[in-house]
């Protein structure tokens, strides 16, 4: 049936509008046979002719459809994941639970310093992993883990690449063992910066949370791929930025991670003096005299 300009509708061609339905409101008669079902239903889910029973429970129309519901065989309330996403948690986290690595993962600072640029560019093995990733500090993408996800998608093409150039799974798992204890880890990714580079050789783990998103980049080769990293080392001038007001005196610190409030005690009594009288047509000079407007 279809409707005209203003609304009104109209019935097809040839078919008159009570066509194929019963006398009244449309509605189909209760079988007798289910007239007693009915009933109890009824009785069972309502107090009354427009009002549900109030032990009735009702899911909330903007609830999260993705949580478990252990009567589907959706997952556990607890873990508020899928039963196979859980199970694949858990492959991996066993899959690197036995291996044993000499190495241990450090954490470099954000904007290298020579001497730590030094000790990455002396490493030389026959498999160097250099991982970079742009990474977020708030947002949906770290309650999603979309970092974490992008980091695990790396791990799996360094360790495809390292099998194709002939190494062992062991020995593969053995050298990205350290990279694969962050990918299920909820607290480190919701503590990062614009980006996250990790620098992995046999007993060698180094990793940068870095103040400026780098490319999205991951190269196995001899040594490590250092050039993304420089442009914040060419950038290491701190600026300080010194805010004067009748009512606030504040001190700003600028870097390459952005600007912050730096607190000194006693800064906030630099912004009690005396205002000059302007509209006496009176103002000071830089050599302390009093000018007058004349």
């Amino acid at each position: 049936m279809g409707k005209d300009r203003n609304g009104v509708f109209h019935p097809g061609k040839g078919k008159p509008s009570g066509a194929n339905k019963e006398e009244g409101l449309g509605a189909q008669s209760t079988p007798p046979e289910k007239m007693k079902e009915y009933l109890e239903i009824s009785d069972k889910y309502t107090t009354g002719p427009d009002e549900l029973s109030p032990n009735l429970r009702l899911l909330h129309h903007n609830r999260n459809t993705s949580k478990a519901n252990t009567s589907r065989g959706y997952g556990t309330k607890t873990s508020g994941k899928p039963d196979h996403t859980k199970q694949q948690e858990e492959n991996g986290q066993n899959r690197f639970a036995g291996v044993e690595t000499a190495s241990q993962p450090t954490e470099m600072p954000g904007i290298l310093t020579r001497e730590a640029f030094k000790e990455l560019g002396a490493v030389s093995a026959n498999h160097c992993i250099s991982i970079y990733i742009p990474t977020h500090e708030y947002g949906t993408a770290v309650n999603e883990m979309s970092d974490s996800i992008l980091f695990k998608n790396k791990l799996q093409e360094a360790s495809k690449k390292l099998l194709e150039k002939g190494m062992k799974q062991p020995d593969v798992d053995k050298l990205l063992g350290p990279a694969y204890s962050w990918v299920y880890d909820t607290g480190f990714w919701r503590n990062q910066l614009q980006g996250f580079a990790v620098f992995l050789a046999p007993d060698f783990c180094r990793y940068i949370k870095m103040p400026a998103a780098p490319p999205e980049l991951l190269i196995v080769n001899t040594s490590f791929q250092l050039s993304p990293l420089v442009p914040s080392m060419l950038a290491t001038r701190d600026f300080y930025l010194l805010l004067l007001s009748k009512h606030a005196t504040r001190l700003y610190k600028y870097d390459t991670a952005g600007i912050n409030e730096v607190k000194v005690a006693g800064l906030e009594t630099l912004s009690s003096y005396e205002a000059p009288d302007i509209d006496n047509g009176e103002h000071r000079g830089v050599d302390g005299y009093t000018n007058s407007a004349d």
